[in-house]
This record gives C-alpha cells, structure tokens and sequence, in this order.
C-alpha cells in the first residue's frame, strides 16, 4: 500500500510488475491511435490501462508513463494533446501541489539525502557499482559478481568488500537481501564495467534509431505504429530502470525485445536489393499485409 490506498496487483506477484505492463499497453495504444486509427474503444482501452499503471501506486510505472506518452506525442507531433498538456499541468500542479510536495520530499529523504540516518539500498548499490567499475577498469568484476542473480545467491565478495552484510536490503540472507537485484544499473556497471556500459548504451540507442527509421520512412501504419511503440517503450523502461530491474530481468524484458526482435526483421527487409538474400526478403509493408487488411 501507499498510504492508506491499496496497490493493485492483478495476476502478478508485485504491484510494479502490473504496473509496468500497463503504462506499456498505454503507450502501444497510444502509438496506435497516432498511427493507424482512431476509435472509441482504443479510447477505454487507453484511459483503462493508464488508470491500471496509476492505480499500481508504483512511482516508476507512473512516471515512465507520463515520460513515454508525452515523448510518443512529441515524436508524433501531437500539437493538440502537446497544447493540452502545456495548459493543464500548471494547473494540476497547483491543485496537486501538497500531494507532489510529500511524494517528492519522501523520495528526496529514501534516497538522496546525504544527512539521512540511513541510505537506501537502492541508492547504496548504484554507488557501489562505480566504485566496482573503477576497481576493475575498464572491464569490470565479471559476470556474477555484482548486482546479479548469482552475485545474491552466492553473496559475492564485492559486497563483503563494501560492507553490504551491515545495509539493511542488501545483507546475506533471502528476507534482508531483498534489494540486491532490485535495481538495474548496478549489474551492468559493476559486472561489465564502464566499456561494458558504454556498449549497452549504444545497443539501446541503435534500437532506437532503427524504430526511428521505421516510424518515418514506412508507408504501412502497422510497421509505423511498431516503431513508435518502441520508441515509446524505450522511453518508459529507461524511466522504470532507474529503480527496477527492466532491460535484464522478467516480466517486461521478454516483451520489450521481442518488439526489438520485431523491428530488427523489418529494418532488414526494408534495406536496399544489394544480395541475393535482400533481394528475396519482403519489404516490410507486405510482412503485414495481411493484419493491415484484417484491422481495416
């Protein structure tokens, strides 16, 4: 709970995981609705799923829904909703502004205040991991080392190092080491270091581009609407990755990269005829000729 509202959880086993599934399904509607059409039921099924990813009570689901929608309408160039938006926040945050002050003041207290009496895991272990990364330059401590499944289970030496048995969230047992792989950076400085890390970030912004390139030079709404689906995607999990495991851990990973799986296929058969192999691959538009016609 949060406060004195229940989180909803639906079928998962945390309210994050209910809440990233729906800022996702909100965002992929959204992107639908830009691209290919416009009805009365994409309506509910937007403002549904966006209220589930509220109604979560989870500060990633809710934040990574506002950023990606808000990046899905600027992509889009969505000057209504962009106008909307520009005239209405001002106000919300006036009329919300006790509400947003205690939510900030909380999240300023758990996990960036330097005078606090404690510090968050969270906060502790993304700390840890540049000090990791600097030990172990440029390559970082390995695989299973830091932040990972098999670095909890098997509680590395790194933490020992560092002290992580004496931080509450980060100790040796599976109760009070509860937030050792809660958080996805620490794992990707840590085990692969700041090369590692660099090349990750560019995985991620090559994605990017390549759902880019779709969404503009597509002439079938269904490939364009999965390129501003990943474009969305991408945004909302970066926002949830800063405190939640999304680009390395279940549920939404599969999901995210299976879209990425998708785009890659359609980035390929939409290259220039310069093999044999390119000039037997369908152009994208005729992969889904057969959806496009059915939704119509």
């Amino acid at each position: 709970a949060r406060g004195a509202l229940p989180s909803l959880v639906g079928p998962f086993s945390h309210p994050i995981d209910l809440g990233q599934f729906m800022s996702l399904s909100a965002i992929a509607i959204t992107a639908w609705r830009a691209t290919v059409r416009r009805t009365a039921l994409t309506l509910v099924l937007m403002v549904a799923t966006a209220v589930g990813a509220v109604l979560s009570a989870r500060r990633t689901a809710i934040g990574s829904l506002v950023a990606a929608w808000l990046w899905v309408k600027v992509v889009a160039r969505a000057k209504g909703a962009i106008l909307a938006v520009a005239v209405c926040v001002p106000l919300a945050a006036v009329v919300l502004s006790p509400a947003i002050s205690a939510v900030v003041d909380e999240t300023y207290q758990e996990y960036l205040d330097p005078n606090a009496a404690t510090s968050a895991a969270r906060t502790v272990l993304t700390l840890g991991s540049f000090d990791v990364a600097a030990d172990h330059f440029p390559l970082g401590a390995g695989f299973g080392r830091y932040g990972s499944a098999t670095a909890a289970e098997n509680y590395s030496p790194e933490y020992v190092a560092r002290g992580f048995p004496d931080v509450w969230g980060l100790g040796r047992s599976e109760e009070d080491g509860r937030f050792l792989t809660d958080t996805e950076w620490p794992a990707i400085i840590g085990e692969s270091g700041f090369l590692g890390t660099i090349a990750f970030v560019a995985g991620l912004v090559s994605i990017y581009l390549a759902a880019r390139r779709l969404w503009r030079s597509s002439r079938s709404p269904l490939v364009r609407w999965i390129g501003l689906t990943t474009i969305g995607w991408m945004v909302a999990c970066l926002v949830q990755s800063v405190a939640t495991v999304t680009f390395t851990g279940p549920p939404v990973f599969g999901l995210f990269f299976g879209l990425v799986g998708i785009v890659a296929a359609l980035s390929d058969a939409g290259r220039p005829e310069d093999s044999d192999h390119s000039r037997s691959t369908p152009e994208p538009e005729s992969l889904l000729r057969v959806s496009s016609t059915r939704s119509e």
